[in-house]
């Protein structure tokens, strides 16, 4: 069943023009120094695209590619979940909010820096729709709101038909036809005042009109029969099973979905789908608040995660990579090599980690709930290789869902095995505000034992 052009057009989120501030001088835009600290991080910001598009830092600059040793972790995750579950995970990146640009020369670069990305991801195993063409078809309606940081629900909807194709692709099956469980409803409207228009709106001291979108509401079709979670990957007509997602406020903005993520990909494949994403949860806490819940007893066969291209960070996806492996690998054995330590930690100081770690790789920690701060942990490995694991607490997102144990799987990407283990490692507190008292395990996997 395909859909006709005009419903295609509306279903994809048509948002109305807004009114040109092109001719606002405001020098303060490029003063770093007028913006309060909280906003730094959008500054400087531009108007461009005939005076309606605002454009931040960042929206525009290439990132690095990731390091072996993340591309490695990445693989190491993706074959686990694939072994263990017969969970299969995509990966959504966003393609950079500053596309297309009259800039040649940096749309050049910014976009090679998402292909060479995303081919550094794919190379891993993770399925990974392209998305570059998407954002530069000036035939359909723009993929970003032109004041604030997300995206359309009419982008949502093309990165969700987008990566159905891709499913179909490389996982060798064909989905439901469209309007076989959900079908496209009526017409909604709603007005977005954006974060950027509102930052230009009060350091210009000029009215930004807020911008008007229409999509087509994702409701379930008369008589349709729930696609069935016992249906399994393969070449055949049939759903998914288990499909949950994880992602940034891009996939549950306000935790209602604003952007109409979750009900696109319920169109796109045509079933349900389980929305584990939170509003300011950033690029781990979807998946961390998972990995602590998700696994136990039905595990999913598809993780769609969606990570915007301007909020990668590499640092924290490996260290969140490490979380999930943790989750996967099967529990602690019970052997003479598992330990625990309780350790009370000064805010900021590092205290070194227990000695003869050489047959650990998993790391558990409890500690009280917090609010706020961040756990780091350095991993000596017996080649002269270190690596910082970043782990920020959850407890202000997660409220009742928050957990006081954090795992983290230690052992090297690069080398398997008991010579991959840590031979020493060192942990800190940073901006908790007060002392913590933690208690650490570490312990081997049957995985490790086996070796």
């Amino acid at each position: 069943m395909k859909l006709k052009a005009a419903s295609l057009a509306l279903a994809m989120g048509i948002t109305a023009p807004l009114a040109s501030v092109a001719q606002v001088s405001c020098p303060a835009l490029a003063d770093v120094s007028q913006y309060p600290a909280d906003w730094t991080w959008l500054a400087p910001i531009e108007i461009a695209r005939g005076g309606t598009r605002m454009l931040r830092k960042g929206d525009l600059e290439p990132l690095d590619r990731l390091s072996p040793d993340t591309v490695s972790m990445l693989a190491i995750t993706v074959k686990s979940l694939r072994e263990r579950f017969g969970t299969n995970l995509a990966m959504i990146l966003t393609p950079p909010r500053g596309l297309p640009s009259t800039d040649f020369l940096a749309e050049r670069t910014v976009r090679q820096s998402y292909l060479d990305l995303t081919g550094d991801i794919r190379s891993a195993g993770a399925i990974v729709p392209d998305l570059s063409t998407l954002v530069a078809d000036a035939s359909q309606p723009k993929f970003f709101f032109d004041t604030d940081t997300h995206w359309t629900p009419g982008a949502a909807l093309r990165t969700a038909l987008a990566l159905r194709t891709t499913l179909e692709q490389v996982l060798t099956l064909t989905l439901p036809d469209f309007g076989s469980t959900y079908v496209l409803g009526d017409t909604k409207t709603f007005d977005i005042a954006g974060l950027i228009g509102a930052r230009v709106a009060e350091i210009c001291q000029v009215d930004v009109p807020v911008e008007t979108v229409e999509y087509q509401a994702v409701v379930a079709a008369k008589g349709a029969e729930k696609v069935s979670e016992d249906d399994l990957f393969g070449d055949q007509v049939g759903g998914l099973g288990r499909v949950v997602l994880w992602g940034t406020s891009f996939s549950n903005k306000a935790n209602e979905d604003r952007f109409r993520w979750e009900d696109s990909v319920q169109y796109a494949l045509q079933q349900d789908v389980e929305n584990w994403a939170l509003d300011g949860g950033g690029v781990d806490i979807a998946a961390r608040r998972f990995s602590a819940h998700g696994f136990d007893e039905n595990p999913p066969s598809l993780i769609l995660w969606e990570i915007p291209y301007t909020a990668f960070s590499e640092v924290p996806f490996r260290s969140t990579l490490r979380e999930v492996q943790s989750a996967v690998q099967p529990d602690c054995t019970q052997s003479p090599y598992s330990f625990e330590v309780r350790q009370s930690f000064t805010p900021g100081e590092w205290v070194d980690g227990p000695v003869g770690m050489a047959l650990q790789d998993r790391l558990e920690v409890e500690m009280p709930v917090l609010t706020k701060g961040s756990l780091e942990i350095e991993l000596d490995f017996n080649a002269g290789q270190t690596e910082t694991i970043k782990s920020r607490f959850s407890g202000r997102l997660l409220g009742d869902d928050a957990s006081n144990t954090s795992s983290f799987y230690i052992g090297s990407a690069k080398t398997e095995g008991l010579m991959g283990n840590p031979g020493g490692m060192r942990m800190r507190f940073v901006d908790v505000g007060e002392p913590v008292e933690a208690v650490f395990r570490v312990c081997p996997t049957v995985a490790v034992l086996m070796h």
